[in-house]
């Protein structure tokens, strides 16, 4: 069965009656590419389609399957040789549609396990997340246990969600904020105090588990300047490692008990609030 010589067949029958590849698409219910290709000799007709091709075009199926019209009759040798070239075009479009089916069984097993991974990686995320979210709802109850333990209470609603004690002229501070990353939500872990809460005035220490900063604030009109920032080791102690300037020095000097005292407070007030 020559392929190229019956696609050219196809085209000269077409434009004979005079119709375009679209028209011709249209009626065999197939593309006009296909029917471009078949034309180029690209590829044949599928085995369905050899009836209705030769059904338009006024022809027998041996016609189109010898790529040219017969004004005689077909001998017996053409006949033979026409059948086996139908059979073996239709182990061909058999070998084509197993091989097509394959390939899709292949992409559609693909699709699937992606798929069933998404489903698993969201399933694993939904469930971390619930677990992380009860987790730090355990650990805010727990928390806010413990504030009211040590006798905090929470602000005012406007500095709300912050929890307060005032001790011997002194406001000790919690926040109980959350935050999130790209991994989790947490909550902040820091106490401070005030001297002068209402206004942040003062001497305001600082600590975060880690480092201890104490801050020295005044109003100077009506602008509030840092003025003072040191480190303290957490006895109270100022810490070696740094350079302090000589006001700094002297600050320290005239607030070293009161500072030691919050520091070691600060301290008590950690262990009791966020390790219990």
């Amino acid at each position: 069965m020559d392929q190229l010589k019956i696609g050219k067949f196809i085209s000269s029958l077409r434009k004979d009656i005079g119709v375009t590849q679209q028209v011709l698409a249209e009626h065999l219910g197939v593309t006009d590419k296909a029917v471009s290709k078949w034309e180029r000799g690209i590829s044949c007709p599928d085995i369905s389609l050899l009836g209705p091709i030769s059904d338009y075009f006024h022809i027998t199926i041996n016609e189109l399957l010898l790529g040219e019209k017969k004004e005689h009759s077909i001998s017996k040798e053409e006949i033979e040789k026409i059948n086996e070239d139908i059979l073996a075009y239709s182990y061909n479009q058999m070998g084509i549609n197993k091989q097509y089916q394959k390939k899709l069984k292949i992409i559609i097993s693909i699709i699937s396990i992606l798929l069933l991974l998404i489903l698993l990686f969201f399933g694993i995320y939904s469930y971390t997340r619930i677990q992380k979210q009860k987790e730090l709802s355990e650990y805010t109850n727990r928390l806010e246990k413990n504030l009211q333990l040590y006798h905090f209470e929470k602000d005012k609603p406007l500095r709300s969600p912050n929890w307060i004690l005032n001790l011997e002229g002194v406001t000790y501070v919690v926040p109980t904020i959350t935050y999130k990353n790209s991994i989790k939500t947490e909550i902040y872990k820091e106490i401070l105090s005030y001297s002068d809460y209402e206004n942040y005035n003062g001497i305001i220490v600082y600590f975060n588990g880690k480092n201890i900063s104490v801050y020295h604030y005044e109003n100077i009109g009506a602008k509030k300047t840092n003025v003072i920032m040191i480190s303290c080791n957490q006895d109270g102690e100022l810490k070696k490692d740094k350079k302090y300037s000589k006001k700094e020095k002297e600050f320290y000097s005239s607030k070293k008990e009161e500072i030691k005292t919050r520091v070691i407070q600060i301290e008590t007030m950690w262990h009791s609030i966020y390790e219990a």
